[in-house]
């Protein structure tokens, strides 16, 4: 088998099975868990698998870990970032041949030992992505939400009718990106019997803020989802400006450089993220092992300007299974409350720029990717990334 831009370690399958699974792979430990619980489900051995690693990842793929798995491994070339893995692995998929491509996170965890059976034969009857609801096991409100990452289900001709994920966002953003264009074209279909766990992380500005080098790159991967979309969709438009300007104002409220170099790059195409800024504003705890997590929609929007009040008020603040403290003084933030109000026009202004910007850095790629045009957007995303535009 050939992958564009990596190399296949061992391909341990004997004959080509009509449907495979693949993984992004970067976590040895979640790996391990995750190859232990798909033995556990029913028809694993009717599906070939990928395990595509990261540069500079190894493991040992001839373990006892992988017996009864047909599976293909394989190794970038190049650092890819989560959004070339996916598209880079789906095309050589589909090139392969395959029916039906399964993808799934290594953390993403099915609650049905059905699940594959289940999938596959949906997929192949409606012709559409079947994508489960998730949920993290600590929430104890109800979910609708759903992630094609975590166990979708294409049937081949999806990607003949929609295309392939983007690469160039980086790093985050691509199943979004995707997601919303199935939904255009109602090749997507949430499966509300069948759940999948995966952990919730980064769910406000203050956890970003925690873990900013994991979070700050998929949120400028996401602004490059809303600048792509606004060439069809003025909402898309909207969404990039308000985004731009949350952020910038939590920037300047806490004086977080990262979070404005961040925005320098959102509308660029990068590899590059130069973290500069150590200083912890403020810190986090799980205090509860479950909780309910707001699902309603001024619940979410509300979220956050509640959660920062509470820290100008009383230096802590509840969200979920977790308590935060802020680290400065309250008039520090009080003043960075100030400042930010201030600036506000500013940084919507700014925000313009880096929309005007954006029409220049677009013409270096070709959006979207589909079965035509898939060859040529490798060579574009192989020269990006080995001179670090991307």
């Amino acid at each position: 088998m050939d992958i564009p831009l990596c190399t296949v370690l061992f391909d341990a399958r004997k004959e080509k099975a009509s449907a495979v699974l693949f993984c992004p792979v970067a976590d040895e430990e979640q790996l391990k868990g995750f190859v232990t619980i798909v033995k556990q489900l029913e028809d694993y051995k009717k599906v070939d698998y990928l395990f595509l690693y990261r540069k500079g990842f190894m493991i040992k793929h001839k373990s006892g870990l992988f017996n009864g798995l047909s599976a293909i491994h394989a190794v970038e070339n190049l650092p890819l970032g989560s959004s070339g893995a996916f598209f880079i692995g789906t095309y050589a998929l589909f090139r392969e041949g395959y029916e039906v491509i399964l993808i799934a996170d290594t953390d993403a965890m099915p609650g049905s030992k059905r699940i594959l059976p289940i999938l596959l034969q949906k997929a192949l009857q409606l012709h559409k992505v079947i994508a489960p609801f998730n949920t993290p096991k600590e929430n104890t409100a109800p979910t609708k939400t759903y992630v094609i990452n975590h166990w979708g289900a294409f049937p081949r001709s999806v990607f003949e009718k929609a295309g392939f994920y983007t690469p160039y966002m980086w790093c985050g953003g691509e199943d979004y990106d995707l997601m919303s264009r199935l939904n255009k074209t109602g090749l997507l279909l949430p499966l509300t019997d069948v759940f999948i766990y995966h952990p919730r992380a980064g769910y406000t500005i203050f956890h970003k803020m925690v873990e900013k080098k994991k979070f700050y790159p998929y949120v400028a991967g996401l602004m490059k989802v809303f600048l792509f979309h606004s060439e069809r969709d003025i909402f898309a438009a909207l969404k990039f400006f308000t985004w731009f300007v949350f952020y910038a104002f939590f920037g300047d409220v806490f004086s977080d450089r990262d979070i404005f170099m961040m925005l320098s790059k959102c509308n660029k195409f990068t590899t590059e993220y130069d973290f500069a800024d150590s200083i912890a504003r403020v810190e986090i705890k799980r205090i509860k092992e479950r909780a309910a997590f707001p699902s309603s929609f001024f619940g979410k929007i509300l979220k956050e300007p509640k959660l920062l009040f509470s820290l100008l008020f009383f230096k802590e603040a509840g969200i979920y299974t977790d308590k935060i403290r802020l680290k400065i003084s309250r008039v520090e933030l009080f003043a960075g409350i100030i400042k930010a109000l201030f600036l506000v026009p500013f940084r919507f202004a700014q925000a313009i720029l880096a929309f005007i910007k954006w029409k220049k850095e677009r013409k270096k790629v070709v959006y979207p990717i589909n079965v035509k045009n898939a060859k040529e957007a490798i060579e574009i995303y192989k020269r990006l990334v080995t001179e670090k535009k991307l």
